[in-house]
């Protein structure tokens, strides 16, 4: 577990995990994915699904909490313009790592950390090299916050109420991963929950927003930043998610055409 500071001073909380069956042994270098989100990504002890299979097909990874999350410092403002800020900079000091093999690094996740690439690779941080973000929105008005214009009290609704129940101060609250490492003396952990007070109710924020204002929605929205994506992407959707919605078919008029940016859709749900 390493806390990564960012340009304005905020440390990040970040597991970085050789390949399965390898080690960080002076000379080795090794192809390197980074997954991005306000899930307990960096928890050491429970790994995500996608590093889990980037780790067994040979990569090292690392996963890492957005600010207001977990371990990490600062108050989480979903989509904001500083948590792509902070992403373009993990990139470049992941990328800068001595154990990266080539010229960069690669994203993955599905869902959260899935959309947080899109607001990344727009921003285009010279040592990002792909992407291949799954299960994500077009933009946070139509899907999934208002669609049909009425706001969707069933998955949004409850997964805003998970970020807010999420990024309350540990050890009183927040993650579990983090409460546990509080109670077993990471200080780092506990100083980087100061400014969590300070983080907004998001349910309350959404709801007070029921039409869609581009001034304050543009930049949080994924079909803004997908034109300006330069690196390989591998986009994946499916018709039936009950949680992001297919309305992420909006996205795709957005994105590249060229012949590196391959879609797959399929029939499904989220998972």
């Amino acid at each position: 577990l390493n806390y990564i500071q960012l340009r304005d001073g905020t440390l990040l909380s970040a597991m970085v995990r050789p390949p399965l069956g390898n080690s960080f042994a002076p000379g080795r270098r090794f192809s390197t994915l980074v997954e991005y989100s306000g899930y307990a990504a960096a928890d050491p002890d429970n790994p995500q699904a996608s590093t889990l299979i980037a780790s067994a097909l040979g990569y090292a990874t690392v996963t890492v909490n957005m600010r207001g999350s977990g371990c990490s410092g600062g108050a989480i403002d979903l989509f904001d313009l500083p948590t792509t800020a902070d992403g373009y900079d993990i990139v470049e000091i992941v990328g800068n790592q001595p154990w990266v093999l080539g010229d960069g690094v690669g994203m993955i996740g599905i869902s959260f950390p899935g959309i947080s690439q899109m607001f990344v690779a727009g921003a285009q941080p010279p040592h990002l090299v792909a992407v291949a973000p799954f299960s994500i929105i077009g933009d946070i008005y139509r899907a999934p916050g208002f669609p049909g214009g009425i706001f969707n009290n069933g998955f949004a609704e409850t997964w805003l109420q998970e970020r807010a129940d999420d990024a309350q101060p540990a050890p009183e609250g927040g993650q579990s991963w983090a409460v546990q490492r509080v109670n077993n003396g990471d200080t780092t952990c506990l100083a980087n929950q100061k400014l969590r007070l300070q983080t907004q109710d998001p349910v309350q924020f959404t709801q007070s927003q029921p039409y869609y204002v581009p001034s304050l929605m543009d930049a949080r929205s994924p079909s803004t930043w997908a034109p300006n994506i330069q690196v390989p992407m591998f986009v994946s959707g499916a018709w039936q998610d009950e949680q992001t919605g297919s309305g992420f078919v909006t996205l795709l008029k957005s994105l590249p055409k060229r012949r590196d940016v391959r879609i797959m859709l399929t029939n499904g749900v989220h998972s």
